[in-house]
């Protein structure tokens, strides 16, 4: 564990991005799955996971979204990428259950947003047989919350605008980074 003026820091939160095959819970498949532990209060960043996962049975490509990732070249070849990495869906799920227990738990789920990430994980958790080691009620829009701690001042954009863009850990990174800069400055100011 990193250690924070000979301390060592606990990991209380966790952003977690995927990437899919779509945007229906029902039928869309995780081909990427990264997540960043974090301290949102003391603004650090800690470990990382970051695995691909093959399509399981009965998930599909929604013919909108594979046409996005294959239509631009930059994003074809973080495609690409993904899929000459991708693995069991069920052994990656288990690693990132046993990554979460030994760097954590992190006690806040954060994605943006939520209500995807978040549902889409607990179907490949349930469907594997695995418990959710994330309460629902833990869980936190990244939006939202700055959308809160920002009032009356609109949202910024949120969007890693590089290469990396749409590789989850490359956003994932960013969405922690973006997390703590805006909590700083406005619980800051308050």
């Amino acid at each position: 564990m990193e250690a924070l003026n000979n301390q060592k820091v606990e990991w209380t939160d966790i952003m977690v991005d995927v990437e899919t095959t779509g945007t229906s819970i029902a039928t869309a498949g995780v081909i990427q799955l990264s997540a960043v532990m974090f301290n949102l209060e003391k603004g650090v960043i800690g470990p990382e996971f970051d695995s691909c996962l093959l399509l399981p049975e009965g998930y599909f490509w929604e013919a909108k979204t594979l046409s996005w990732w294959v239509s631009n070249p930059k994003r074809k070849i973080i495609l690409d990428e993904i899929t000459k990495k991708s693995l069991n869906p069920k052994e990656v799920i288990n690693s990132f259950i046993r990554w979460n227990r030994v760097e954590g738990p992190a006690k806040h789920f954060w994605s943006k947003p939520s209500h995807f990430d978040f549902t889409l994980l607990d179907k490949y958790f349930r469907m594997y047989g695995f418990q959710n080691p994330f309460k629902y009620w833990k869980a936190r829009d990244m939006r939202s919350y700055l959308l809160g701690i920002m009032f009356p001042e609109p949202l910024p954009e949120l969007r890693l605008e590089s290469d990396d863009a749409h590789n989850a850990l490359a956003d994932v990174k960013f969405q922690v980074m973006e997390l703590i800069k805006y909590t700083q400055k406005y619980k800051g100011e308050k």
